[in-house]
Formats: C-alpha cells, structure tokens, sequence
C-alpha cells in the first residue's frame, strides 16, 4: 500500500538567535586568500583570508557552507585528521579552533607575539604545532589548548611547520634559511639543515613522514629525505618567492605555488615537471589537492579561489561576486534570484541550488538597484551611468535601454500590475515610466537630495520614496501629487516596506532606527531601535505580523510588528553588512546578501509554520484499517530531524499538522516508511531531507498505543457476522478485504509481543 502526504504550508511565529537555517550559500572573500586546506575524508575545505574569516566550502560544487569570523588576517589553516576541528593562525598572533560541523569557537591559544605563519596537527591528532613572525614554534595539547613546548632556535620568522617520522619529531622552515628538527616528546632540537642562505618559506611532509618538500625565496623546490636530511632532488621552475608545498594523498605528486602567479606540478620520482597552472592575476599563496588527487584547490591574492581539474588543467572559480552587493531580488515564481554587486554586472542564481544561469553585462558603471517583473519575465536594472536597462530573464537579452536621469540610478521599483517602472535618482527626482514601451509617464519633484528607496503600495496607487534629505514622500501614481511627508528620521532613509494590506509602511534608516507609519493619515506608530548601525533592507512576512530587517551592524533582525517586540536576532552569516534582502511569495525562503558579496539563500527563520498535512490511499484503500502514522523529516546532510508528528488514518483520508518543514512537499510513502517516490513531476525535495514514515499495527481505537482495547475491538470485529462494512475497512490488518482469525492472531500477536496490560 502506498500513501501519498501533500503538506501544504501555513505561517507562525518563531523565535532564534544564530545561524539561519541555510540551504546554499556563495560568496567570495574580499581580500587576499592566504591559505587553503582540504580535509582528509574530500568532504570539506577550509580558505582563510586577509578579509578576517575562514570559510567552508563543499568542494563537489564549490557552495560556502559556513564563514567563521576570525577579526583578523587568517594566515594558516589546518584539519584535524579526523576532520571535526579547524585550526586558523591570525595576524594578532592567536590561534583559533573552530568545530567544523557547525562553525563554532572551541578555543583560542595565545602565547606568540607576533603573526602565526602556520599550524599543523601531528598525526594523531592531540597537538597542534604553530610557527610564528616572532622566531619560535609552539606546541599545544588540543584537549585542553595548553602549552606543551615553545621551540626556540630560529634567527628569524618560522613561516611553515610540519610533522614527520609519525609524528615524532617537528619540522620547522624558517627566513633564516634553515629546516629545523626537533623531538615532540621533549622539545630538544635534533638537526640543522641549511639551503644556501635562501630563506625557507613553504614545508610540507609526505603521508609517511619520511620524505617532506621545501620552497624557498628563490623560487626553487626541493625534496628531502628525512633520515639524512640530504636532497633528493631541487627544481627551479618558479620566478617569484614559493609560498606553498603540497604532496598529493598517495604521494606521487607535488604542488607548488609561487609569487609568480603560477602553479607547478612535479613528479616526486625524478623531481620531472609533470605540469603548470595558470589564469591567477595575482601570487598565489597556498594550494591543497583534492584526497582523490583528480583535482587542486588554491588561493591567491588576487581574492580568488580555483578549483583546478588535473586532467584537462581547467579550473572553477569559486564564490559569487567578490565586491560588496547592492541589491538582491528573487523572482515571484521561485526559480531564481538576482544579485548586483559593486560593479557593472548583475548575476542571475538558481534558487533551487544555487548554480549560476547567466549574468547580465551592458551597463558601463555600477548596478545600484534591480527589480524583477511580477511575471518573472524581466528583470530591470539601475546604474550610476544614469540608465535603466530592461532584460529577458529566459536568455539574458536587452530589450532596453533608457538614459533615465542626468545623474545616477540608485533605485527602481515595479508597480504589483506590472505596468509602471518608478526610478529614484541622485537627481532628487522620482521618474515614472511606461514598463511596455519604455516611454516617460512623469517625474516627481520634492526631494532635496538623493532618492535611495522606493516602493509601491500594494494596491499600486502609491509610490513612496525615502532620501538622503531625511524624509520619505507618498506620491499619487495617477497623477503625481504629493499625498504626504513623513518627517522624523535624522539621517538618510535607505529602505522601505509595505505590510500586504498597505496600512502600515516601515522606513529604515541610516539614524540605526526603523519607523512604523500608518498610512491612512502617515501617524508615527512606533520606532524600533535595537540596531547599531545602518539599517539597509526591510521586508514584511507573516501578513504583515513580522518585519524582517538588516543592517550593517551584521545583524538580521525579526520584528512583531503589533508590540514592536524583537522576535529573533541572527548574527551569524550576516557579514559585517546584511545589504539586501527579499523574501520569497510563499514566504518560505529568504534570500539575501553581505558586504563581501556572498549571496544565501535559506529557510524563512520566522515560517517555521504549522503544516496541514493530508493524506489519501490508493485504489486499495478499502482494505485498510484505522491505523496511526508517525513521520519524521530530517535533514539530509546533517541527519538534524526537523519535523514529527503522529496521526489517525481512516479509511481513505486523514488530516494532521505539525511544525518544523521548511517547504511544501509531496511524498509517496509505503506501509514499511520509506520514500517511494514522488507524487509529482516537480521535484521539491531536491535532496536536501530525507522522510521516515511509519505504521504503527494494530492501534485500531487511535491512541497510538496497542492495548486490550484494540484487541477486543477487533474481536468483537471478527465475531460479527460476515464482517459489517464499518469493521473491515479498520480492522482488515492481512489486508485480504475481510476480518478474519488471521487479523485476530496478528494483533494478538503484537498485543503479546509489547507487553501491554
């Protein structure tokens, strides 16, 4: 017997504090990339950066899944080789462990003075090493972060470390040109080996501790053999200082990466060039390869990361855009959302997944503002070159162009019928345009400075502008007349949002405040004031009960609109600026956008709603019996279950709720619970959570237990003559179309087998 589920989805309240619920985030990192790590078991690797944070990344295709906020130049990174922590060595001189699964801070080890050049775990995974800007390595017991040995030895910075031998002994490369060994039990030095007077800055040891590589200033890499400390082989094929060494997993092969912008693979063999990589502007200052050796991370300062396919020496780009974002607006069907970044360029996204469909280039100078059509079949777009450009979302054509204004674009909007395109200026004017044909309808005058924000009431009879002169403007769409100004902010007014019904309208502003306005005669209703910077982006959900805001205080901020009582606060993935945001027309997503030009899509934290849930049989419903059905829904990456509910089936239907789905779903689930398949062509599962459904036998009166009652009910079933229709359709548990003995013994069965009184 298969069931089908539809769960349809409702809204309500809910409270957080952290990290959103996400389902796909890219972004890139604003500054130099000094450091790249991959993990042992290929499920994960780490980039840190001059911008002052680690990021994860899934390298099956290239989505952030989490940035961990060091606060200061991330120089060095290492995993645990069991995975589960995440080593960063900073600028101030700190090192941080951050539990991977979820991002969080397990400790900080301080004792170096000076920057912490590189970190490395010894095999087992119970210390770390650090080598430091202030000439000394460290060794720290991971368990309780203390200091188990300070090697002092070097005349100058130690710029890599690494262990050998098992272990054993540490391996510490330095700018006094010399690799150092020292005993890990006692700290003792053991050996000096020198490389010519050219400083040392890139070590690396192969998986037997047996054999470890160099890189020096001059560009040259060698191969060592650890018992003798005499060279195997050295290669000069770089022509800039060698920042990075990497063996390969089964080491045969090793990487090196250099000032020279390049990449060089060589055969640990016979020390042959088995290959260079190239297409980084800038040095490049770390690689990894992949634990399958079929590809290589790396990072450059040049802000990118490349993940390189050996084969073919194509590589990926990784991240979205790497400047500060504008404006992000997801399309009302669903299938996509659209980011502008500090540039001349707009993006398009899958919203499903997240993988790039296209991306919209013609303006000469940055995109502030981008509107979708209600359609979802154009995509309109404002620059600081004074134009407005129309798109066709399905192929990326101009359809287009308006030379709008005399002084730059920094806002559009779209009225909800589709037929009017309003534009905001550095002009101080507000323009109305015909969306059909691109022709003037009027301009609005009133404003003393730039118009920032504008937004149509919901019913498109109002168009509202907010300004850099401290107010906001309620226009009549038909004719123009200025209806009213709402005075009362103190700095620029920059976003602007109507609740569904358009009573109520919430300006935010550069003063860290947001109002709540009454339209009907433009009343101050309250002010909400728990942000501590510019408010940037606003948005109405829950029919207008919530209001979502961020702000370049890093924060995203849930707000009860009837007591102005802060709901929720998400600190986490919000960069230092949450610049845009948009909610998605069923309300079960958010998408939105940070100063480093990261872009995340995620469960709407205030829908986890109450879900009605249905359920109806198949062609064999007849045969069924009253039974209980238990579902639980889990994520799929992290086995989190999100979702549980019990509920009485009868007959053919039944009906239950529960919280905790992000999406609606349609399932095909059998009688032993699991997924069969979907209902629909339409796949909204899209891997992201598996389901378990479960029959409990045997509970005929629903009250998800088996009792004696459940056992007399079915034997007064089985007692009456011929079987009523009533009873078979409950209690016909063999499922042959009548109540027999045999449904008699199988719950007797059962009854015996859990023990019930």
């Amino acid at each position: 017997m298969l069931v089908g589920i539809c769960i349809i989805a409702l809204t309500s309240r809910a409270a957080g504090q952290g990290r959103p619920p996400i389902d796909w985030m890219l972004g890139g990192h604003a500054f130099a990339v000094n450091s790249v790590a991959y993990d042992l078991d290929g499920s994960t690797f780490a980039s840190g950066s001059d911008d002052g944070t680690v990021k994860l990344w899934d390298p099956k295709d290239g989505h952030l899944i989490r940035t961990m906020v060091d606060g200061d130049r991330v120089m060095s990174l290492a995993f645990s080789p069991d995975g589960q922590i995440l080593a960063s060595g900073s600028s101030n001189a700190d090192i941080r462990l951050w539990r991977v699964i979820d991002g969080s801070l397990l400790r900080t080890l301080s004792g170096h003075s000076s920057y912490v050049y590189s970190v490395a775990f010894s095999p087992d995974g119970t210390t770390l090493a650090s080598g430091s800007g202030d000439y000394t390595a460290k060794l720290w017991r991971i368990s309780d972060g203390s200091l188990i040995q300070t090697l002092s030895g070097h005349t100058y910075e130690v710029n890599s470390v690494a262990f050998a031998h098992g272990g054993d002994t540490l391996l510490t490369a330095s700018g006094d040109a010399t690799i150092k060994y020292w005993s890990t039990a006692t700290g003792l030095l053991l050996r000096t080996i020198g490389t010519n007077l050219t400083p040392i800055r890139a070590l690396a040891s192969n998986s037997t501790g047996q054999v470890f590589a160099s890189g020096s200033d001059d560009g040259s890499v060698t191969l060592w053999d650890f018992d003798s400390g005499t060279q195997f082989w050295q290669r000069s094929g770089h022509t800039g200082i060698v920042r990075s060494v990497k063996f390969s997993a089964d080491g045969q092969s090793l990487a090196s990466c250099a000032d020279d912008k390049t990449i060089r693979l060589w055969s640990t063999a016979n020390g042959n060039s088995i290959g260079g990589l190239f297409g980084h502007i800038l040095s490049v200052r770390s690689v990894a390869f992949y634990a399958d050796r079929s590809k290589l991370i790396s990072g450059s300062s040049d802000r990118t990361i490349r993940i390189w396919d050996l084969q073919d020496q194509t590589f990926q780009s990784i991240g979205a855009h790497q400047s500060y974002i504008r404006s992000i607006a997801l399309a009302p069907d669903g299938q996509s959302v659209a980011t502008a970044p500090d540039d001349s360029s707009i993006k398009l996204w899958n919203a499903d997944d997240g993988s790039l469909l296209r991306t919209f280039t013609g303006h000469m100078e940055s995109v502030r503002s981008i509107s979708i059509s209600p359609d979802s079949q154009t995509l309109v777009s404002g620059s600081i070159d004074t134009t407005i450009k129309f798109w066709k979302i399905s192929d990326g054509t101009l359809i287009r162009t308006i030379a709008a204004h005399p002084l730059p674009v920094l806002a559009t909007a779209i009225s909800p019928d589709g037929q009017i395109l309003a534009s905001g200026s550095a002009d101080g004017t507000v323009k109305l345009w015909n969306s059909t044909d691109g022709t003037l309808l009027r301009t609005l005058v009133g404003h003393t400075s730039y118009v920032d924000a504008l937004a149509f009431s919901p019913d498109g009879q109002t168009i509202t502008s907010g300004s850099y002169d401290n107010s906001v403007k309620l226009w009549k769409v038909s004719d123009g007349s200025l209806r009213r100004t709402l005075l009362g902010h103190t700095f620029v007014v920059d976003c602007l949002a109507y609740t569904p019904d358009g009573e109520v309208l919430a300006t935010g502003s550069w003063d860290h405040s947001i109002r709540l306005w009454k339209v009907s005669d433009g009343s101050h209703v309250r002010t909400l004031t728990r942000h501590r910077d510019y408010v940037l982006s606003l948005a109405f959900i829950s029919n207008g009960a919530t209001l979502v805001s961020g702000s370049r205080d890093g924060t995203m901020r849930f707000w009860n609109i009837a007591d102005g009582a802060l709901l929720s606060t998400f600190d986490q993935e919000c960069g230092g600026s949450v610049t845009s945001l948009d909610i998605s027309s069923n309300e079960q997503a958010i998408a939105y956008a940070r100063d480093d030009g990261t872009v995340i899509m995620a469960e709407n934290p205030a829908s986890r709603a109450l879900r009605t849930v249905s359920v109806e049989l198949d062609a064999i419903s007849a045969n069924t019996y009253q039974r209980t059905v238990h579902i639980d829904v889990y994520r799929a990456k992290s086995s989190e279950r999100v979702a549980s509910s019990d509920a009485r089936l009868y007959g053919d239907s039944i009906t239950f709720s529960f919280e905790g789905l992000p999406i609606p779903y349609d399932f095909l689930i059998d009688t032993d619970g699991y997924l069969a398949k979907r209902i629909r062509g339409v796949d909204y599962f899209q891997g992201k959570y598996s389901v378990r459904a479960s029959l409990i036998p045997g509970d005929i009166d629903g009250d998800n237990v088996v009792t004696i009652f459940d056992y007399l009910i079915l034997s007064q079933a089985w007692d009456t003559s011929e079987g009523a229709a009533g009873w078979n359709n409950f209690a016909d548990l063999d499922g042959d179309g009548e109540v027999t003995i045999f449904d008699y013994l199988l719950i007797s069965e059962h009854f015996n087998k859990v023990g019930d009184e």
